[in-house]
């Protein structure tokens, strides 16, 4: 007996516009053809949704002055209160209409720094490092995992989530109080010196990663050296509060890359492994974020490690799909219900491909002229010969 399955696994971190304009019609095709999609979370859940809302904020009606120092508070209210200025007045620079201009400005501001008073202090600080991003690219970061799963929905594909809300809630476990308190006055500082840098120049000149990160990724890179600048992330403009801060900033950064990135990776490769080696037939399709792809102990790094064997399929191969039971699905499934151990079967050969799909309209000029979208399509291959 022979029989395949097919894993695609998408980043989320895209702009509508990229989705629409970059996305292959390959990739579009093989969505459409998987029978079971994979989130980190099933954001269709209101109970999941309520519990993240719950889990960012303080308890019992507290906020942010309780656990905050009182010049530093002072401080951050004053910073939210300036950037929503600008945002308002960047709002009404690049649009005609005053009360569209309005609406805007207000969606972006409670997208990003809506009830902040009343953050948590591991919320807080993401939060603080939501607030370099451009307007522009605020105002067009849609909610891709929730759009995909909709469509999902709508089309009866199989849907599972590979999280817990609560292991998304809680995702430090080496960082304390007093390294996150430092960790916002020192992201908070560098704000501060953004701010001031930018209004000698332009408003709406911010600097953020995912420029960066798509241009690298276009030119066909997933290197750790390209990916890997968190902790370099404050002083690249040539910021700084003195060395010994810096040192101090740039280990709690390597440390929240390890919370957030690697351990996840690690719990998430496991159970992507678990759920390959199901003697079932399906196209599995992961929507995941990008981190997740990105850099040293990568979910695609982890998943050799399992026994998977990551190789790149170009553009010009082809990829066949077997043909599939026509099932109904509109049901998540937690993956993480039940963490079985599968046995290594040694009659069945596992190996991961990587497709590197190259765009119509090219945007990067690289020596190498390799063309490659904000996605990555797994292909999962199992054979199992009859007699064995």
């Amino acid at each position: 007996m022979y029989y395949e399955e097919k894993l695609f696994a998408l980043f989320c971190d895209l702009t509508d516009n990229i989705v629409e304009d970059a996305i292959s019609d390959r990739v579009k095709e093989a969505f459409k053809k998987a029978n079971s999609i994979v989130f980190e979370l099933d954001l269709h859940n209101p109970s999941t949704v309520e519990t993240l809302m719950q889990c960012k904020n303080m308890p019992n009606g507290d906020d942010v002055s309780h656990y905050l120092p009182a010049k530093l508070y002072a401080r951050l209210k004053h910073y939210i209160r300036k950037y929503r200025q600008r945002l308002a007045s960047w709002s009404n620079r690049v649009g005609d209409n005053k009360i569209e201009a309005r609406k805007r400005a207000r969606h972006i501001y409670n997208s990003v720094a809506g009830g902040w008073e009343q953050r948590r202090p591991v919320w807080l600080l993401f939060l603080l490092y939501q607030l370099s991003e451009k307007f522009a690219q605020r105002e067009h970061i849609p909610m891709l995992d929730l759009y995909l799963a909709q469509y999902a929905i709508e089309t009866n594909k199989r849907l599972l989530s590979i999280e817990t809300p609560t292991e998304q809630c809680n995702p430090l476990s080496s960082i304390d109080r007093e390294q996150l308190l430092f960790a916002i006055n020192y992201t908070l500082s560098y704000l501060e010196f953004e701010q001031d840098r930018l209004s000698k120049r332009t408003i709406e000149d911010g600097s953020t990663g995912l420029p960066d990160l798509i241009y690298h990724y276009n030119c066909g890179s997933l290197e750790a050296s390209i990916f890997n600048l968190d902790a370099k992330r404050f002083n690249h403009l040539g910021f700084s509060l003195s060395p010994e801060l810096d040192r101090k900033a740039q280990q709690i950064d390597l440390q929240l890359r390890e919370d957030i990135i690697v351990k996840r990776n690690v719990r998430m490769a496991k159970r992507i492994a678990a759920l390959l080696r199901q003697a079932d037939s399906n196209h599995y399709f992961f929507a995941l974020g990008a981190g997740h792809f990105l850099g040293e102990n990568s979910v695609l790094d982890l998943l050799e490690t399992h026994g998977f064997t990551i190789q790149p399929v170009t553009e010009k191969d082809h990829i066949s799909f077997p043909q599939l039971d026509d099932k109904r699905f509109q049901k998540f499934t937690e993956l993480w219900i039940r963490e079985i151990p599968h046995a290594r079967d040694p009659t069945i050969d596992i190996s991961v491909s990587v497709i590197e799909l190259s765009s119509a309209p090219s945007v990067c000029h690289c020596a190498s002229r390799q063309n490659v979208l904000l996605i990555i399509c797994l292909l999962i291959s199992l054979a199992r010969w009859p007699g064995k």
